[in-house]
């Protein structure tokens, strides 16, 4: 950029205007013979290709087809039966855990919860001492204490504001 060069038939081929093909060693002067340089039979032969096309039969392309096509599974019926039964009671523990933090909130902070101790509510750094982070229906409540724990540990702020 606001350079300027002096270009002779002595400068070498790379530094003269254009565009360089490294791989043929030639020089071309503008864009569109570029493209077809890199599209063209000499420069493919020099990166080892072959432009010949490969002739398949239609029983090779229906092989190919069915191989590249998905199988469904077969799904068993005790299989289905205890996927049910598994979402059903992850239902009812997420349910029972919504029940017993409605009770605790109830409660309030100072009562005595079921075990006769007083529950110890864990400070999310924000300033607001209830340790809830919403009503998330009990989803994903261990890993959220958890991951405070460690953020606390390491010394970052585990809450807005």
């Amino acid at each position: 950029l606001g350079q300027s060069r002096v270009i002779t038939q002595h400068t070498i081929k790379p530094m003269q205007g254009g565009y360089w093909c490294s791989v043929c060693e030639c020089l071309i002067k503008d864009s569109s013979a570029y493209l077809e340089h890199v599209n063209g039979r000499r420069h493919n032969r020099n990166l080892g290709m072959n432009m010949k096309v490969e002739k398949v039969g239609v029983d090779r392309v229906k092989a190919k087809l069915a191989a590249m096509r998905k199988e469904p599974e077969a799904v068993d019926a005790e299989d289905i039966t205890a996927r049910l039964e598994a979402l059903e009671r992850a239902e009812e523990e997420k349910r029972r855990r919504k029940k017993d933090k409605k009770k605790k909130k109830k409660r309030g902070p100072d009562d005595p919860g079921e075990d006769g101790q007083p529950d110890k509510k864990t400070r999310t750094g924000d300033g607001d001492d209830d340790g809830e982070e919403g009503d998330d229906d009990g989803e994903g409540e261990e890993e959220e204490t958890e991951d405070m724990k460690m953020l606390r540990q390491m010394g970052l702020p585990t809450g807005f504001g």
